[in-house]
């Protein structure tokens, strides 16, 4: 796959994190997608945030590989946060205090 020489994991692996997190709070991958691409540009600059458009735009496989695992990071850290939540009641406490 081109887009792992291209890239270092360092930079696919925040990318996917950014991408996951979007993900988990609007439920469009388009927008997770867009996420990434703006993490990247922020990090590692415009260069690469053309290459890795470039990349989704032209090799499916690398994109449809993104999706994939951006939802399931997202899946794992939704189920994370919820068992820590859970473990934990008295966090719920304080966030209805905070909230209201």
């Amino acid at each position: 796959m081109r887009a792992r020489k291209k890239f270092s994991s360092v930079i696919i692996e925040k990318c996917l994190a950014a991408g996951a997190l979007e993900y988990m709070m609007s439920g469009d991958i388009g927008e997770a997608f867009e996420s990434c691409l703006d993490h990247v540009e922020r990090v590692y600059g415009k260069f690469h945030r053309r290459e890795l458009e470039r990349q989704l735009r032209e090799d499916d496989e690398f994109r449809e590989r993104m999706r994939r695992t951006i939802v399931a990071i997202s899946d794992y850290t939704y189920d994370a946060v919820l068992d820590f939540i859970c473990k934990h009641p008295e966090l719920i406490e304080d966030l209805e205090e905070y909230l209201f």
